[in-house]
């Protein structure tokens, strides 16, 4: 998140720099006083949910052509000059779908030491579901940035809001015993209520050291429709380390609505 908010932030000052000369004789060398931000009002209210494996205390949770909004006040020992709202996707925490995410890029100017705000998104129709970043960035006139203020957002479709379903015949157990450098077969099928098209799914693995790797991923052809047969294979590296590795096999439906299949390996 960090090297994130760093790229943000760059985009920010250079806005910055283009303002008015007015603006620039207010900036001075002593002023070392960064400005704040108060989150008055937010809507819907943050709650504490799971995201990517990790628990999150700053959860939106809405749904495609709801509102999000939310009342800022903005404030300067000497003087304002610039906020940001940046929206990006996170979506699954791995690969990023074809269907379209949501995206929300606004910087708007800011006058005096004091200044409340009220912004106002709505989540368009169309786009993924899934999990984005929401941030809140401050310059004051003289370059110092505010401790930014960060939300996750929760997306689900107002019309398909159900996982697919994933249902595999290969591996038929839920651990399965192998060798160095043998191959595992993933047979089965994949099922949704609306449409795979442009949806994908993706094979991940932990080995015994937790450490994860991506072994196979695909996408839906644009005509795939409700259901997938899947018949692949994949060869666990003659590297690999002996133990108990963890694999999970995930679906995405066109909407980004996403399932997971688990199952283990041990490896000799």
């Amino acid at each position: 998140m960090k090297i994130g908010y760093q790229i943000s932030l760059l985009l920010l000052i250079g806005f910055g720099c283009g303002k008015s000369g007015s603006d620039e004789d207010q900036i001075t060398a002593d002023d070392i006083e960064k400005p704040t931000i108060t989150v008055q009002h937010i809507s819907p209210r943050a709650v504490e949910d799971r995201l990517c494996g990790s628990l999150s205390q700053r959860v939106i949770k809405v749904n495609t052509d709801s509102v999000i909004q939310l009342k800022l006040l903005f404030k300067d020992n000497r003087a304002l000059s610039q906020y940001k709202i940046d929206i990006h996707h996170n979506f699954d925490c791995h690969v990023h779908p074809r269907s379209e995410p949501w995206k929300v890029l606004k910087i708007q100017d800011l006058k005096g030491k004091t200044m409340e705000v009220t912004e106002s998104f709505t989540i368009p129709s169309n786009v993924s579901a899934g999990n984005y970043h929401f941030l809140i960035l401050c310059l004051d006139a003289g370059g110092n940035e505010a401790d930014f203020v960060e939300y996750d957002i929760k997306i689900e479709n107002a019309k398909d809001a159900l996982a697919p379903l994933i249902s595999l015949s290969s591996p038929s157990t839920d651990t399965l015993l192998i060798n160095k450098g043998e191959t595992i077969q993933l047979k089965g099928t994949i099922s949704d209520n609306f449409s795979l098209s442009k949806g994908r799914w993706e094979l991940y693995y932990y080995n015994a050291a937790n450490e994860e790797f991506t072994a196979l991923q695909d996408f839906f052809s644009n005509a795939q429709g409700k259901n997938y047969t899947m018949n692949t294979s994949f060869a666990l590296p003659p590297s690999a380390a002996s133990g108990l590795y963890r694999f999970e096999l995930k679906a995405f439906d066109e909407v980004n609505n996403e399932s997971q299949k688990v199952f283990y390996v041990k490896v000799r």
